[in-house]
This record gives C-alpha cells, structure tokens and sequence, in this order.
C-alpha cells in the first residue's frame, strides 16, 4: 500500500464494507493475513475490532502449494 505523505491526516476505516475492500486488495497482491493489520494500520486509523472480525471469516488457505509437497 502506498503510504500517504508525512503532512496529512490519516483517514479512518472503520465501516466494515471498506475493511473487507481493503482486505481483499491486500491478499490478491500476496500480503499475508498476519501482515494485513500493519499494512493497514501505516495508512489509516483502524477499527482493529472490526478488522480482526473480517480476518475471522477468511478460511486460511493452505500456504504450501502442492506441487512443493510432491
């Protein structure tokens, strides 16, 4: 994510609409479900309850591809 200049205000994310956009943009580009809170927490002020019940619903996928097993 990119990190807004130093002179600005950081905006709020607390609707959980906008929580599950931002999660989502995070994972598509391979930020994992540990990362997510910081990631988000460098841009913007977050609602960390909320954030925490979003992460809750994302069923963990497997970290190893397959392919690395055989």
């Amino acid at each position: 994510m990119l990190k807004p200049p130093d002179d600005t205000v950081k905006r709020r994310l607390t609707e959980r609409s906008h929580i599950i956009i931002a999660v989502a943009f995070l994972i598509e580009r391979g930020i994992s479900r540990d990362d997510i809170a910081e990631e988000l927490a460098r841009c913007y002020y977050v609602d960390m309850d909320e954030l925490n019940d979003v992460l809750a619903g994302i069923p963990v996928s497997n970290p190893v591809p397959f392919a690395a097993v055989a």
